[in-house]
């Protein structure tokens, strides 16, 4: 596709990170344990919706996330990217991603009353629109979010704008290691 997918983190966490197999182009994921915690990552760029061939390959993109999802059952679910979903709008991508959502048990972010978020996507500043979500597992979404917004900086390049998701979780859950610089 056009964009991409990449799941970053820090090398410190006190997490055993594993990067997982997705078999699809437009979702990569990791997992993450700690002696408290599993998280499941999940990135995804989904296809825009033009006609019903698009459709076809939308639900094949959530059909990989929603088996991501089954296998690691036993993780809180945080599913954010590029949905192309405005859920404001009546089309068959909304339908699809609702739907999804309530099967899935994952609620989206922009539901929460901490949100800040007025776009995520400009066409040529003359239309915005809130495509990019994060998709969260109900006990992350009810007693973790802190804080949801959007980032307009004028040194972006791209047309959609990066979300920042605001979690609380136990800081016991969280540790750091010392960081070691090698000079190469």
């Amino acid at each position: 596709p056009y964009g991409g997918v990449a799941i970053l983190w820090r090398s410190d966490l006190s997490f055993t990170v594993s990067v997982l197999n997705t078999n699809s182009r437009r979702v990569c994921a990791v997992r993450m344990d700690s002696v408290d915690c599993k998280l499941l990552f999940i990135n995804v760029y989904m296809p825009c919706e033009v006609d019903d061939t698009s459709s076809d390959d939308y639900v094949d993109q959530l059909l990989a996330i929603a088996d991501l999802c089954n296998d690691h059952s036993d993780c809180h679910a945080i599913v954010g990217g590029d949905y192309n979903v405005d859920f404001s709008r009546d089309r068959r991508h909304t339908v699809l991603l609702n739907d999804f959502c309530e099967s899935m048990g994952l609620i989206p972010v922009i539901r929460h009353h901490s949100c800040n978020i007025d776009y995520t996507y400009s066409f040529n500043f003359s239309r915005f629109s809130t495509l990019d979500h994060f998709l969260l597992s109900g006990a992350i979404f009810e007693n973790s979010v802190s804080g949801v917004s959007v980032l307009h900086d004028i040194d972006n390049l791209s047309d959609h704008e990066p979300i920042v998701l605001r979690l609380s979780l136990d800081v016991k859950l969280i540790g750091y290691c010392p960081r070691v610089h090698v000079p190469r």
